[in-house]
């Protein structure tokens, strides 16, 4: 064979296996195409599954933490209605401030969450098995969190509603029972000065 002829097959195999597109040997068959996938097997380095574990504790303790927090401040809020005198209906001001706490813990929640998964949460660049489980894992938590925080607002503004009610019902008694004292007192006075 002429070693023009060997020469050029050589230069054509290697323009062939410098293309962009996987070959197999050199020959242009590609190895991915629209009807093959492939498959990369990984397992996740200590550093990525101590990254992972982390996370979880992390979120794990930010929804502790934002539970807790949203139920102490609403509790204080269900206290100072009962403790303060009634001088008029604030029905309005105690719901709106109910509202303006829980829309603070649920943005919290999120805002907080989204930060704990761009810092912490590791971006594994290959699909692995245990990244996925992981992911699903916290994304049950944040999930049944937000559940649980829904169910307690809702419990609470009942309560709310409920010491508002009857706050108001005893303070009306109170007023009009001292509207009575008063009257019967000026009707004394009355009788008494005849």
């Amino acid at each position: 064979m002429d070693w023009k002829i060997i020469l050029f097959l050589t230069l054509f195999s290697c323009i062939l296996t410098s293309t962009s597109t996987p070959t197999f040997a050199g020959l242009g068959i590609p190895l991915s195409g629209a009807n093959m996938t492939v498959v990369r097997i990984h397992s996740p380095t200590t550093n990525e599954a101590q990254l992972i574990k982390q996370s979880e504790t992390a979120i794990n303790e930010l929804i502790h933490k934002n539970y807790t927090a949203l139920k102490r401040n609403l509790d204080s809020l269900i206290a100072e209605v009962k403790n303060a005198p009634f001088k008029e209906d604030k029905r309005a001001h105690y719901l709106t401030e109910f509202s303006s706490h829980t829309e603070r813990h649920r943005s919290e929640l999120n805002e907080k969450i989204r930060d704990l998964y761009i810092r912490k949460f590791p971006t594994s660049k290959n699909s692995d098995q245990n990244h996925k489980n992981a992911s699903v894992r916290i994304n049950s938590k944040i999930k049944k969190a937000k559940i649980q925080m829904e169910k307690l607002i809702e419990k609470k503004r009942r309560t709310l509603e409920r010491t508002i009610d009857e706050k108001k019902s005893h303070g009306l008694l109170k007023n009009c029972l001292d509207f009575l004292s008063r009257h019967k007192k000026n009707e004394n006075c009355e009788q008494q000065s005849q």
